[in-house]
């Protein structure tokens, strides 16, 4: 095999074979795979960042939610009248 067969200078073919050089497309493709993975890790922990914000404001939400319904929810209770038990028989009072 020569540099003529593959449309290249003899020189650079050389170079390519014996290692002195390499060619550019290798190293792109031998760095994006991995510079690939860790975009897709990086937007992914974006996203769960996003998701745990949302998640927080949801549960400070709920909380809020709870703590007003149980205030109303007292205050809504009905009196009951009170029971006495003495011998196991209920006296109201």
């Amino acid at each position: 095999m020569k540099g003529e067969s593959l449309g290249i200078p003899e020189e650079e073919f050389q170079d390519y074979v014996s290692g002195r050089a390499v060619p550019s497309e290798s190293w792109e493709n031998y760095f994006s795979e991995p510079l690939h993975v860790m975009q897709e890790m990086s937007n992914m922990l974006t996203d769960l960042d996003r998701r745990h914000k949302d998640f927080l404001k949801n549960v400070e939400s709920l909380r809020r939610n709870m703590e007003s319904k149980q205030v109303d929810y007292v205050y809504k209770l009905p009196t009951r009248k009170k029971f006495v038990y003495a011998y196991g028989k209920p006296r109201k009072l």
